[in-house]
């Protein structure tokens, strides 16, 4: 399967070389003219995860710990039980 950056590679390849149009290039490889449009909005988060990771290292991670409300889980409850 070849993924959409490649048919916009090969697709750019076949307007250049045989000066198909967009629409027809897309057909040929088996896509849309909108895909070949997309542009990614990737923004760059490094300030972000910077942040995180200074604030990740100020308060390390606490050991979990099971409170009361837990308890019912553990202690079977007094009395017959229902299936036997």
């Amino acid at each position: 399967m070849v993924k959409p950056a490649m048919k916009k590679v090969i697709t750019g390849y076949l307007r250049t070389i045989h000066g198909l149009s967009q629409r027809k290039a897309a057909l040929l490889v088996k896509t849309t003219p909108n895909v070949l449009r997309y542009e990614s909005k990737h923004r760059d988060c490094e300030p972000v995860r910077a942040q995180l990771k200074e604030l990740a290292q100020q308060r390390p991670p606490e050991p979990f710990q099971k409170g009361p409300f837990l308890e019912h889980l553990r202690c079977p409850r007094p009395g017959p039980r229902a299936d036997a």
